[in-house]
């Protein structure tokens, strides 16, 4: 049986199957997933969200959007809506991540159904707005649309930086925000700062690797690298 994805707290590398995440000349580049509620493969990498309004989508028992757990990522979502006549969603609610990557993805869910509230997202890298993502709900079914690109930035240096996404602005209207996974590259060895965690008698270079469904689109092969003991 596959692993679940669950929880994110030990050392994965995720090779995404995307054209455009094909690996780097170099064959070193690696893909990084980062759950929306576990941590990364490195200690310190996870999401931090700076509003109490941020909810734990898949246990939400008053969230409006109700999308299906086993169509995202280990069965979880973190759900945020901005409401400018909300006294306790009346600020915008951000969420963090600080990486070492020369690119990153982030992915969401889209509620398409016309009576959903809008999306009015903006993004940020080092400070520096990037992007900003709108989208007006028009459907007449209550459906949602999964491993949705919210953001994604491919020419960083690959060099520590921090993104931050932002659900929705002061004077602004209301704004829903089903954040799922991020994803970001590297060419640094993610498990320079786990040199230490060695597996006792494997081969330094051995790796496992498993296909896991995560959603009827979206093929993952999901490699557990051995952690390789350094002088």
């Amino acid at each position: 049986m596959p692993p679940s994805l669950g929880r994110l707290t030990i050392a994965w590398i995720a090779l995404i199957m995307f054209p455009f995440l094909l690996p780097a000349v170099n064959g070193r580049l690696t893909s990084i997933i980062v759950d929306d509620q576990d941590m990364g493969p490195i200690s310190a990498n996870s999401i931090a969200y700076a509003s109490l309004a941020w909810d734990i989508g898949q246990t939400c028992t008053t969230c409006d959007a109700q999308p299906q757990p086993n169509q995202t990522l280990g069965g979880t979502w973190h759900d945020a809506t901005y409401g400018p006549d909300d006294s306790t969603r009346n600020i915008p609610q951000n969420a963090t991540l600080n990486f070492t990557g020369s690119a990153i993805y982030v992915y969401g869910i889209q509620a398409q159904h016309s009576t959903r509230t809008s999306s009015d997202l903006i993004f940020y890298i080092d400070g520096v707005e990037r992007s900003r993502y709108k989208f007006i709900p028009f459907g007449d079914q209550d459906t949602f649309t999964y491993n949705q690109v919210l953001f994604s930035e491919t020419n960083l240096e690959d060099a520590p930086h921090t993104f931050m996404l932002q659900n929705g602005q002061i004077g602004g209207e209301g704004s829903l925000v089903l954040l799922d996974y991020i994803m970001y590259m590297t060419n640094q060895d993610p498990f320079a700062s786990n040199s230490t965690n060695s597996t006792t008698g494997s081969s330094p270079d051995s790796t496992q690797t498993h296909a896991l469904q995560l959603s009827p689109r979206l093929m993952v092969h999901i490699g557990q690298q051995r952690l390789q003991q350094r002088p």
